[in-house]
């Protein structure tokens, strides 16, 4: 009730700051580096709520793929560029598309794609095809903010209730010590995963990537 809960909570008000954020952005005929700025102030601030959410990896969060939907990483086989190359060739783009396409473009990772390009070509503000890109990340941020509720709804009472598995043992667990142990390895499991993936290699042989 103190962590678990209200990690979704905020992953649901986050989401729907960062979609009126996308919309408000895209109404702009002419936006600028700082308009810019504002919107992916918003992507770290959803970007982080989930990342506080993801260790807990139970329940909900799998039904319908939505961990990987979310967030697909590491991504070794260019999904991420391929879903959201995907999703601009679509007419009309529209969150229902978005929930339709492969999982790398439904998420987080396909907004940071499309908000930090490498190729100055791809910019929200002067690609070709920029309008299409904002049709694609409001589309997104409407596919992730409707994967929060859904994952709000099932850890509520009144929908999936994960909750009183969770805490009593049943369903999923065959105990509440099951639950518990559950949790644990997937919190140890992400703890390995960023280290074989981040820690594990150096940015660089220069300061700062000198991980001494």
């Amino acid at each position: 009730d103190e962590v678990i809960v209200p990690s979704y909570q905020q992953l649901l008000a986050r989401s729907t700051e960062f979609e009126i954020a996308a919309t408000q952005f895209c109404s702009l005929s002419d936006p600028t580096q700082p308009e810019l700025d504002i919107l992916r102030t918003s992507w770290l601030s959803l970007n982080a709520s989930w990342q506080a959410t993801r260790p807990t990896k139970l329940g909900p969060i799998f039904k319908e793929f939505r961990y990987s939907r979310l967030q697909t990483w590491p991504d070794n086989n260019a999904a991420v560029a391929r879903g959201v190359a995907t999703l601009l060739a679509i007419n009309p783009i529209t969150a229902q598309a978005v929930a339709q396409t492969q999982d790398g473009g439904q998420g987080l990772p396909a907004l940071e794609y499309l908000l930090y390009p490498e190729q100055a070509d791809q910019s929200m503000l002067s690609a070709s095809n920029k309008s299409e890109r904002c049709l694609v990340v409001m589309a997104v941020a409407a596919n992730v903010k409707s994967i929060a509720q859904e994952l709000v709804n099932g850890w509520g009472a009144n929908e999936g209730n994960y909750r009183a598995q969770y805490t009593q043992g049943t369903g999923d667990f065959v105990s509440p010590q099951d639950a518990i142990e559950e949790q644990l390895t997937n919190w140890f499991e992400l703890v390995e995963i960023i280290t074989d993936n981040k820690i594990a290699k150096a940015l660089g042989v220069l300061a700062p990537g000198v991980l001494k």
